[in-house]
């Protein structure tokens, strides 16, 4: 019976040993922003995710998708988009991604995206990763 429970003491030890830390999922984190080089409107608009590599790995982004946040009675189409974009350390760049926005009602008419929840899929060359963030949209012409 005693074996039994060192048995489980070493499984359960070498089980949190091989789980990445808390440190080692912030390390690699991205840095984004995002910008809208249209109005944010209904219709095609056209959104700049600005991604900064802040991690010591080279990391390839597998895909963005953008979803406008507190807004109710629309429609939101093409807002994933799949690339396959290869950033060294330190690295930055802009991945545009083209949203369509329908409203369902006249009451979603007056609608402005002012902020977006962001989600990136990226790996590294040992695992892969998927990373939400918030922000609020800036405007660029």
């Amino acid at each position: 019976m005693r074996w039994a429970r060192v048995t489980l003491l070493a499984l359960a030890v070498i089980g949190c040993a091989s789980r990445p830390s808390a440190l080692q999922e912030e390390r690699h984190r991205l840095g984004v922003d995002v910008s809208a080089r249209t109005e944010s409107r209904f219709g095609t608009n056209l959104y700049q995710v600005e991604v900064r590599n802040e991690t010591g790995d080279t990391v390839t982004i597998e895909s963005v998708a953008i979803d406008p946040l507190n807004i109710t009675d629309v429609d939101v189409r093409d807002n994933h988009q799949a690339v396959n974009v290869v950033l060294e350390p330190a690295q930055t760049t802009i991945i545009g991604v083209w949203i369509t926005i329908t409203p369902r009602s006249r009451a979603a008419n007056n609608i402005i995206v002012d902020s977006v929840r962001v989600t990136l899929s990226y790996r590294t060359d040992t695992r892969g990763f998927l990373q939400t963030e918030i922000r609020s949209v800036g405007r660029t012409r």
